[in-house]
């Protein structure tokens, strides 16, 4: 096997590697690591592949038949390597969907804890008569600087979701405000 067999069985093999990744069951973070080198790898081989092709049409001695040859080659690994970055484009699409959803998610729970962390405290807040003045003060100072920082952190994630999902600003703005 020469040189362009190799390149040939380097890229199908990198396909098929690209290919296992997309089936990988579920949008993690990891999966999304190895879909996104093995199609790198794909990209690289490919680019490698297409060179060595041009290489061998300008060397001298090759035939009109062996120009066809090569083109057919290069045009049904092109179709191979077409739709394995078709289907990672859609595999992408889905992941950074769900992300997005997991993100707004997150942000969602964390305010849900602000709201209970503050209902906690107004009903905590009707047994004012059997504390003492000083401990209400303290108690009262604690929860305020909590609650505060809580409060800021949200709407500062809150505005870091809004640059990254600018499609979902009005409804990121609606749960943190």
């Amino acid at each position: 096997m020469g040189e362009l067999g190799q390149g040939i069985e380097a890229l199908r093999k990198a396909i098929d590697e690209a290919q296992s990744a997309m089936g990988l069951r579920g949008h993690t973070v990891e999966n999304e690591a190895k879909v996104r080198r093995t199609c790198e790898t794909t990209e690289r081989r490919w680019k490698r592949l297409t060179e060595l092709i041009t290489r061998l049409k300008a060397a001298a001695g090759l035939d009109v038949k062996g120009q066809e040859d090569l083109d057919k080659r290069v045009e049904v690994m092109s179709g191979e390597v077409a739709l394995t970055f078709e289907a990672k484009s859609k595999w992408m699409a889905r992941y950074i969907a769900g992300e997005r959803t997991r993100r707004l998610a997150s942000h969602l729970e964390r305010l849900e804890r602000v709201n209970r962390m503050s209902r906690m405290h107004l009903d905590e807040a009707e047994n004012v008569g059997r504390a003492l003045p000083e401990d209400m003060i303290r108690e009262g100072t604690d929860f305020a600087n909590e609650l505060s920082a809580q409060r800021s952190s949200c709407r500062e994630e809150g505005t870091r979701l809004i640059a990254a999902y600018p499609e979902d600003a009005s409804r990121i703005d609606e749960i943190t405000n």
